[in-house]
């Protein structure tokens, strides 16, 4: 259930994790599955403590979001108890101490946190994990630490899945979230000219504080309207034509739909090409079927 710290109502002492939980990666999915399993285990009440943006953002460093706030909350609801979803300047001001005594144990009456071996908190993240077991002791409650989650030779954060993403390699951002890359977005009026090229395009309106992937073209899956169809993507400012106004445009295989007003979210499986210019409509038709082509051979290589 989704709550407000003055709205949170407990019946029992809780196991929580806290953390921003943007993109819902590998590292993550650790974290949740730890406290859930011990608030299983010690008949606890689950909570997930999640900022609702990086801390960064309020500081002037925007980063990108890797999907929609209502689409991390929402995920989230379906394995927690109670998830809280805050805003990190009602907390920032806290010293480390008042926060766990404030925060920790009388609000949230803490008996297991979970969190990583590098978590920082309280006013000029001045609290440590040190800091945090020293405390739990006085107030019984324990700390559990989750090690960082490694594929390969890199540990898994959200800010390396947000320069793979803005790269184009996508397929590799797979490996370090658990599931493809998601793109939202609304369907617009556009200017029918994908039409003319025998590639029907829907034109999206992509969520601005999103991370926006590498210009070029994806073997994609588009889902809408309880609906999930094969794709292909373009994002880019069409040198061929205008080269000025960037757009996100999805051809869907296999259907004539009117998905004007739509939302639709797009898994991207692959880039498969970066933008190009072409001297003229022919010979951007004729890539435009080589890549289809190419987006078919992956899309059937490619599981769900």
């Amino acid at each position: 259930m989704r709550t407000s710290l003055k709205e949170l109502q407990l019946n029992r002492r809780t196991a929580l994790t806290i953390g921003t939980f943007d993109g819902l990666h590998r590292g993550h999915q650790a974290l949740i599955q730890k406290t859930l399993s011990l608030a299983q285990q010690e008949n606890l009440e689950s909570i997930v403590f999640a900022f609702s943006q990086p801390p960064q953002n309020y500081f002037g460093a925007q980063k990108p979001l890797l999907m929609p706030l209502e689409k991390k909350l929402s995920s989230l609801e379906k394995k927690f108890d109670h998830v809280l979803s805050v805003d990190f300047p009602d907390v920032s001001w806290m010293p480390a101490q008042h926060f766990i005594e404030e925060i920790l144990v009388k609000t949230l009456k803490t008996k297991i946190v979970v969190v990583g071996s590098d978590w920082r908190f309280g006013k000029d993240r001045q609290g440590d994990i040190a800091l945090l077991k020293e405390v739990g002791q006085r107030f019984d409650f324990r700390v559990e630490i989750v090690s960082p989650i490694v594929n390969g030779d890199r540990v898994i954060r959200s800010t390396l899945i947000r320069e793979l993403i803005q790269t184009g390699q996508v397929h590799v951002a797979k490996e370090f979230l658990g599931d493809f890359p998601i793109l939202s977005g609304k369907v617009i009026h556009g200017d029918g000219r994908g039409r003319l090229l025998g590639y029907p395009t829907a034109n999206l309106s992509m969520a601005p504080e999103l991370v926006q992937p590498a210009e070029g073209v994806y073997a994609a899956r588009a889902r809408y309207r309880h609906s999930t169809k094969e794709a292909i993507l373009y994002i880019g400012k069409r040198p061929t034509f205008d080269g000025k106004t960037q757009t996100t445009e999805i051809h869907l295989f296999e259907t004539s739909e009117d998905l004007y007003g739509a939302e639709i979210e797009v898994e991207l499986l692959q880039h498969i090409r970066g933008d190009m210019h072409f001297l003229n409509s022919e010979s951007l038709q004729k890539q435009i079927e080589i890549d289809v082509r190419e987006a078919h051979i992956i899309l059937a290589q490619t599981s769900h």
